[in-house]
């Protein structure tokens, strides 16, 4: 006989291997145009080990889904994205506490932690006061979705930033985070309308963040056939939508569209959900363990990331307008990158090459951290670059590097760190 907590935990896990399914499946040119890379390969394992968990619910297949999780996070390294670097961190939380009630704490104190430093890379000049403002862009792509009034874009932009700093701040006590999962659902149900940016992925994994304090803690007895009902559906659903993008190769915007009509209906699942379970209030002050502290703390550091200069990208400074370096900034508070490890301390002019994110910085005329060229010289063995360094023009590999070029033997370093351009145009452009 399966007890409350029991069941709470089911449709967690359930809405878990939801959340990777609906963000695997967005990125699906592991799909249309499998390689049989390493990434590639490992983004199927974990799409095909959580689709196993929904017909299963076997436990074992869970914490399989879950050290995948941490592979993929590891193979998409530098360049993985915002949504599977604040996915990782959380995996790490429910591979330890899985059956421990401070999961639901620490998720929450997660999400508090990244919705913070979303708000504090918003405070620049660029996000909250430009006509080009990220908030402006998404904005016009959900207007594109849905017809919507226009709104002053300077109220948007002071809007967005000033509900994730509210969200932030309401889900650190217990008797309000109710109120901010309700405002945090709002926000990424909104952000998922955007199917040309496709915040899907990211909106799936923030939903289940939120919604866990409620699972995880509910007091009403919910019957286990319509959990397991439920589960069998997203198995099938997710199974048909995996072959129709192996077999047919839709064309993208009309599979994101597709893909987010249906991920609706799963999103007025998630607010049944909030609105129909029973949150327990428990009164016991919640006692942090030192590995909590360390993770929590090292999101910390990878949210301070660009203002210490240790990197710019996955950062939770997405889509932000943020434009620092060691010479000046665009943001309110911090007028210029601390660069404690002198990363940021020259950048190069790209005219070509045949790296495709390199080559898209030189047409932009955007200038790119010197470290980044270091890094790509020793992991991409074909790489040919034309590139202005200190007013000297090179033809990498012909002419090789500068005379002052330092190798970068560190292998960690190249795995984990990576920048954006250094150019000010930058905060003209919504990277993630």
């Amino acid at each position: 006989m399966r007890t409350i907590k029991d069941k709470n935990l089911l449709i967690f896990q359930t809405l878990w291997c939801c959340t990777i399914c609906w963000f695997t499946l967005t990125g699906n040119a592991w799909i249309t145009d499998f390689h049989f890379k390493t990434s590639q390969l490992t983004t199927f394992l974990l799409f095909l080990f959580s689709i196993i968990f929904l017909f299963t619910k076997n436990k074992k297949v869970f914490y399989i889904v879950l050290s995948l999780v941490f592979f993929e996070w590891f193979t998409l390294l530098p360049e993985t994205p915002n949504h599977r670097w604040i996915f990782f961190l959380a995996s790490i939380f429910v591979f330890k506490d899985l059956n421990k009630k401070s999961l639901s704490h620490s998720l929450m104190y997660l999400a508090s932690i990244i919705y913070f430093f979303a708000f504090l890379a918003k405070l620049n000049t660029d996000f909250l006061f430009s006509e080009y403002s990220c908030s402006i862009v998404f904005f016009e792509h959900v207007k594109a979705f849905i017809k919507l009034p226009n709104i002053n874009h300077k109220l948007l932009a002071f809007s967005i930033a000033l509900t994730e700093l509210t969200i932030s701040i309401l889900l650190l006590a217990r008797r309000t985070r109710k109120i901010a999962i309700f405002i945090g659902l709002g926000l990424h149900l909104g952000l998922a309308l955007d199917i040309i940016k496709h915040f899907l992925d990211f909106s799936s994994v923030m939903s289940i963040f939120l919604v866990s304090e409620i699972i995880l803690n509910n007091t009403r007895d919910i019957k286990i056939r319509s959990i397991n009902i439920t589960a069998n559906f997203f198995g099938i659903f997710f199974t048909y939508i995996f072959f129709n993008a192996l077999l047919y190769k839709p064309n993208y915007p009309h599979f994101l569209l597709q893909l987010t009509v249906f991920w609706l209906l799963y999103y007025l699942l998630i607010y049944i959900l909030f609105f129909s379970l029973k949150l327990k209030l428990d009164s016991s002050k919640f006692k942090i363990n030192f590995f909590s502290f360390l993770i929590l703390a090292l999101t910390c550091l990878n949210g301070l990331s660009p203002y210490l200069g240790i990197k710019t990208r996955s950062s939770f400074s997405m889509y932000s307008n943020l434009w620092i370096d060691n010479t000046g900034s665009n943001h309110m508070i911090f007028s210029k990158s601390l660069d404690i490890f002198d990363f940021l301390k020259n950048d190069i002019e790209i005219t070509n090459s045949n790296n495709y994110r390199f080559s898209s910085y030189g047409k932009k005329n955007l200038r790119l951290p010197y470290f980044e060229l270091l890094k790509a010289t020793q992991q991409d063995p074909f790489l040919k670059i034309n590139f202005k360094y200190k007013n000297n023009t090179y033809d990498f590999p012909k002419e090789g590097l500068p005379k002052d070029y330092i190798n970068i033997n560190y292998w960690l370093t190249r795995k984990l760190l990576i920048f954006q351009p250094s150019s000010k145009e930058v905060a003209q452009e919504c990277i993630w």
